[in-house]
């Protein structure tokens, strides 16, 4: 509630999209900025995710290596958010693919509650939810389709012409572009050619 304090008892969530950290990935961090006003130990907040929306796990843990104001407080054995922050800070955490497995779909929760005798203040606000992917060393795509610019009759003749961009930090020499010419057979077109780290060719 944007609007009022929490109450007593509560047992907030706001959830993210569904993601996925890509397979080639060596690293991925999770970072938000937050701002919260509580009575310590009355009001608590926790990060948590899980890959089907119904069973979740707590994300990290107090001291966790590679993290960056990632809970501040052990409240019964859970590690927590329970402070007065001042106005906003960022928070961040090296994802562990032990956790959240390279391409395992995945959602990421903020849980907030608070206790039957709390005091009632803000409460905890979030902003600026981003994961980080650090640049693959092969990764490629296609960024523009020129042609056909719309749809095609069956049995016409059509040159199929794209633009791909290396996202990658590896210069690349042969790559595949596969498109659909029907909504189940699949072409793959093998591509010898040199496209630079972020360099586009046609």
């Amino acid at each position: 509630d944007l609007d009022n304090d929490y109450q007593p008892s509560s047992f907030e969530y706001l959830y993210s999209p569904y993601f996925t950290i890509p397979a080639g990935a060596d690293t991925a961090r999770l970072e938000f900025m937050q701002n919260m006003v509580v009575n310590t130990s009355e009001g608590a907040g926790i990060v948590q995710y899980s890959f089907d929306g119904i069973f979740w796990a707590d994300l990290g843990y107090l001291l966790y290596p590679g993290s960056q104001n990632w809970y501040n407080a052990n409240m019964g054995g859970i590690h927590v958010f329970t402070q007065n922050t001042n106005g906003w800070i960022k928070s961040s955490i090296q994802i562990d693919p032990n956790d959240i497995p390279n391409g395992q779909e995945f959602q990421i929760r903020f849980y907030f509650l608070s206790t039957a005798n709390s005091n009632v203040f803000d409460g905890w606000a979030i902003d600026d939810f981003s994961i980080y992917i650090p640049t693959l060393a092969k990764d490629a795509g296609v960024i523009a389709i020129n042609n056909p610019s719309s749809s095609t009759v069956a049995g016409d003749s059509i040159i199929v012409d794209v633009d791909v961009k290396n996202f990658g930090k590896d210069t690349l020499f042969v790559f595949p572009v596969k498109y659909y010419i029907n909504p189940t057979t699949v072409i793959t077109e093998i591509i010898s050619d040199t496209i630079a780290p972020y360099d586009t060719i046609n």
